[in-house]
């Protein structure tokens, strides 16, 4: 695919609006265009990894997010280990979210959460177990264990067709160079509702992303029943969704601030 792109003059910079992929196939491709088409995509590999999972960046986050921890793949196979690991949790029972360094398995979950009682390690053992038979045995890194938000806000009173999934009063920022570029839907079946964020509410993830060291990448915020908003997670802008109903204002928006001419 890569190798029908021209190569340019001058080096030129590049997004790549593509699915979610490990480390190393980014760094693959990122290397590729640079070094054979003068293109250079709008984060550099090291960016990437700040982004791309919840490891790399959650003491920049942790004030903002629910409570994290993660096991790397080995080490997850060593009961004590993980039990040690998941006492952070404290010795009452939690439930728990659970997904490797990079995905989530918030379409396969029965129920909105993977570990009912993080205190009896089986259910962490059979929650690993399951997404990896989903992915064919098949994680990137290890896992991520956060604790489940019991009261977020729902904008649907049903979950997402064929899914588990609740559909929460989510929303995702959009982020240019640690600026905000927009706000749009989560859930983008559901009419507009992103008009209900206030600048207000909105300033501890405008601070926190000025700690980010991407060029693009977005937030996903939700909205709990008191009112208040918390950090869900963070990815990679190039690689994330985005509302298809503002696909063409998002464009113009990026081209703005790339003072890319536009038709």
């Amino acid at each position: 695919m890569f190798e029908l792109l021209p190569l340019f003059l001058n080096a030129t910079w590049a997004a790549l609006r593509t699915y979610i992929m490990p480390p190393f196939a980014y760094q693959g491709i990122y290397e590729y265009l640079r070094d054979n088409k003068n293109i250079y995509l709008i984060d550099t590999p090291e960016q990437h990894l700040e982004v791309c999972s919840v490891v790399n960046h959650y003491e920049k986050v942790k004030h903002l997010c629910p409570q994290t921890v993660w096991i790397d793949g080995e080490s997850a196979l060593d009961e004590e280990k993980l039990r040690t690991k998941l006492s952070a949790f404290g010795e009452s029972g939690k439930r728990l979210m659970m997904k490797d360094y990079m995905r989530s398995a918030k379409y396969q979950r029965e129920k909105p959460y993977d570990v009912e009682d993080h205190t009896d390690i089986t259910q962490a053992q059979e929650a690993m177990t399951k997404f990896k038979a989903h992915h064919e045995g098949v994680i990137n890194g290890g896992f991520v264990f956060s604790e489940y938000i019991p009261d977020l806000k729902l904008v649907h009173q049903h979950p997402f067709p064929l899914t588990n999934q609740p559909m929460y009063e989510e929303y995702r920022l959009l982020f240019f160079q640690n600026e905000l570029l927009m706000v749009v839907n989560y859930w983008e079946e559901m009419p507009d509702y992103s008009h209900q964020l206030n600048e207000k509410e909105l300033e501890p993830f405008k601070a926190v992303a000025k700690t980010i060291n991407s060029n693009f990448f977005t937030l996903d915020i939700a909205r709990r029943e008191d009112g208040s908003l918390v950090l869900i997670e963070i990815n990679p802008g190039q690689l994330a969704g985005i509302d298809y109903k503002r696909h063409h204002e998002f464009y113009e928006l990026l081209a703005d601030r790339l003072k890319v001419p536009t038709a």
